[in-house]
């Protein structure tokens, strides 16, 4: 996006804001400026944009670690950076932006943002494609540009704040507070997310055998990454395609093929299903452990790395109040960083019924998703084996990012069955690796 066509953006959301602000209500106006100190929605919008640079060029470098993009970093970021804004902008604001919004991503045309599924990924995975000016990569990018651009969508909205079908009468976002800092780490996050998975649509391009040169030459007409991105690429060309964080990943499902719907599979767990758990699509059961802890019995079902991928077993204590080591302490520090930002190590099963199990128990898990949902579940199953039943759970991790690994959900199947082998309680649903995930109190 040139200086000229970029600042034309930039100039339709300032319009775009003016005409908000001159609609709101006298009211709104006063409460912002009031409580907040006035400060536009533009002005949030740069700043956020501008402020998620160090935070994602910090988890590149952390993510990988021995590959430096210093000297293209520059070009990477302004790319994700206008990616952002043009597709965030289109998404959140639709026609308020501007009807020139196609020429402004050098001729992508129409944002496909309405297409779910399958689809969604091959058309933004195409569209981001266009907007790098790299038609002939395919491979690497379908499954992670929906996650990218759906947090570059989060991001502008918090910066930007309610539009008119939110709310009317609030040009301001009063109700986004610290909005600059949130809307920046949801933008890194995607520019992460970005940044990597472009990464790997090159090392796909080349492991398939096609032309070097025809890849070099197409990069080097790319008005995005251009003759120093090229030159970067060559040097290090070795150096990426032996870096396995870099491999492209096989797909598990053929595209166009529907993901089964969470409540197809929502039975309760019989011990055989539980003896049977596999991994789920995309990932690659190498390993099982199964511990004892005190009435408790849980098997772990992991990958080559040894993290999790699935747990099942049976629970008739809790261990309230326990203590965690320093070794289980740095595992949960160690699994956070291995996530988002917002993201804890997370207790596959819950600490209490466990104790201390390290990395084959953690997993990156949403903050808010982990103190609230998943731990009312877990107070349900201490409520019921203190009350003398027994759960048999089975908890299974899914939709493991391509790039990273991180699980973008949680399925949980459980039974209660008091001493004579009654049912008490069956509970099966799929919980998303996000905040705003919501679990009912059952347990009494």
């Amino acid at each position: 996006m040139s200086e000229g066509l970029l600042d034309s953006f930039w100039n339709s959301l300032q319009r775009t804001e003016a005409r908000l602000e001159a609609e709101a209500s006298e009211a709104a106006q006063g409460v912002y400026r009031t409580i907040y100190g006035y400060k536009g929605r533009v002005i949030r919008l740069r700043a956020a944009l501008a402020d998620s640079g160090p935070i994602a060029r910090q988890t590149v470098a952390r993510k990988l670690e021995g590959i430096s993009l210093d000297a293209v970093w520059d070009i990477l970021f302004t790319t994700v950076r206008d990616m952002a804004l043009y597709y965030g902008g289109s998404v959140v604001l639709g026609t308020a932006v501007g009807a020139g919004l196609g020429s402004l991503a050098g001729g992508v045309g129409a944002i496909p943002g309405a297409v779910v599924g399958a689809e969604a990924g091959s058309l933004l995975g195409e569209w981001v494609l266009i907007f790098l000016g790299l038609k002939m990569l395919a491979e690497g990018l379908v499954d992670t540009i929906p996650q990218a651009l759906r947090l570059y969508v989060e991001g502008f909205r918090i910066a930007w704040g309610p539009v008119e079908q939110d709310r009317p009468d609030a040009p301001y976002s009063a109700d986004y507070y610290h909005s600059e800092d949130m809307a920046a780490h949801r933008f890194a996050d995607g520019h992460v997310l970005m940044i990597i998975a472009i990464l790997i649509a090159l090392v796909a391009y080349l492991l398939r055998g096609k032309s070097e040169e025809a890849l070099m030459q197409a990069v080097r007409k790319s008005e995005r990454l251009g003759t120093k991105f090229a030159d970067w690429l060559a040097e290090n060309k070795g150096k990426l395609l032996e870096d396995e964080r870099l491999q492209p990943k096989i797909r598990a499902r053929a595209a166009g093929e529907k993901e089964p719907e969470a409540n197809q599979a929502a039975r309760s767990p019989s011990p055989q299903q539980r003896a049977a758990t596999k991994a789920p699509a995309g990932k690659v059961a190498a390993s099982t452990v199964t511990k004892s802890v005190g009435k408790n019995t849980v098997t772990w079902t992991l990958d080559a790395n040894g993290n999790p991928i699935s747990a099942s077993g049976t629970l008739k204590q809790a261990f309230s109040g326990a203590a965690r080591s320093s070794a289980e302490v740095q595992a949960q520090a160690d699994a956070a960083a291995a996530g988002v930002a917002g993201d804890q190590g997370g207790h596959l099963v819950g600490h209490r019924f466990v104790l201390d199990q390290g990395s084959q128990n953690m997993f990156p898990q949403e903050g808010n998703f982990n103190m609230s949902a998943f731990k009312t579940l877990e107070n349900d199953y201490a409520r019921y084996t203190a009350k003398g039943y027994q759960v048999d759970f089975v908890h299974t991790l899914g939709d493991f990012d391509p790039v990273t690994g991180r699980p973008g959900s949680l399925s949980v199947q459980y039974e209660v069955t008091d001493a004579n082998g009654n049912l008490v309680d069956t509970f099966a649903d799929k919980f998303l690796n996000q905040p705003g995930q919501t679990y009912t109190r059952r347990a009494f």
